[in-house]
């Protein structure tokens, strides 16, 4: 597997002071008090940190869309009377089906965010079926990312992964980084 730029830290035999230690359990059940007083202090761990992960996938889709409607512009289109890719109705569709694809996560990932605000604000914490919903909405707002760059580097074509395009960069990231569904 080749990474873009990852790095692993590994400590051994390091003393971790109780008081800087966590119960995961207690993280996982929304259960850990908070360390002060605020609305963000309430968010609930799980889901609050499932949300911000989404992120960076986001990013990578909507870097290649970009990537692929700026190419169209000029990169012919190979077996074809058509002179430019921009002038194919079908590669249209295709981008267009990826951009709806990446506007779907997006939705998700906002409507969740809003979600872990207003019950920070609210002092509510999720149960076992909100964070399986959760869990649920991340998985299915990633596989959509991760279905638009598929989309994408077929649009694209077979340049798509060749060492000097960007494009393989972001399918890579994009399929590495999965997120739990």
């Amino acid at each position: 597997m080749r990474g873009t730029g990852s790095d692993t830290w590994v400590a051994d035999d390091v003393f971790v002071p109780d008081y800087r230690a966590v119960s995961l359990g207690a993280i996982a059940e929304g259960t850990l008090p908070p360390t002060a007083d605020g609305p963000m202090y309430r968010l609930p761990a799980v889901v609050a940190v499932m949300v911000p992960l989404l992120a960076p996938l986001l990013g990578v889709g909507r870097a290649a869309l970009r990537f692929v409607a700026d190419n169209a512009q000029t990169k012919r289109l190979a077996g074809t009377t058509i002179s430019r890719q921009r002038e194919s109705v079908g590669l249209q569709i295709r981008i267009a089906e990826a951009a709806m694809r990446l506007s779907t996560a997006r939705l998700h990932a906002f409507d969740m965010a809003a979600s872990v605000d207003d019950a920070a604000v609210d002092g509510r914490t999720f149960g076992y079926a909100a964070r399986a919903e959760f869990r649920a909405r991340l998985g299915y707002a990633a596989q959509q990312v991760v279905e638009a760059l598929s989309i994408l580097v077929d649009a694209h074509g077979a340049g798509s992964f060749a060492e000097s395009s960007q494009l393989q960069q972001y399918w890579r990231d994009a399929n590495i980084r999965r997120l739990p569904g």
